[in-house]
């Protein structure tokens, strides 16, 4: 009897992640605590975690949500930041057709 695969699953849609205040920021280089400390100076208190160490890319958690926008101008200005963009998560989309 022939293995069966697992189905491919081709509508998966991006949702926003539920956490305001939640980016990833991808840059050329690992920065250190240092470095970051300047970078995010007055944005108040973040958590900060190192997702992707090749090609390195952050996730930033705020307590209060500073924006895409102002984020994306503050962070771009280091030439060492790739991009800024608010986080993701990949949600399996709900049907109601039969398996």
């Amino acid at each position: 009897m022939a293995e069966r695969k697992k189905p491919i699953l081709n509508h998966i849609p991006m949702k926003p992640s539920s956490h305001r205040g939640d980016y990833i920021v991808g840059t050329e280089k690992e920065l250190s605590m240092e470095e970051w400390k300047q970078l995010l100076q007055g944005f108040g208190t973040y958590q900060l975690v190192l997702h992707i160490q090749f090609k390195p890319a952050y996730r930033i958690q705020f307590d209060v949500d500073p924006g895409l926008e102002k984020l994306k101008m503050e962070l771009k200005q280091n030439p060492s930041v790739r991009y800024v963009e608010t986080n993701a998560i990949l949600e399996k989309k709900n049907s109601n057709s039969n398996p």
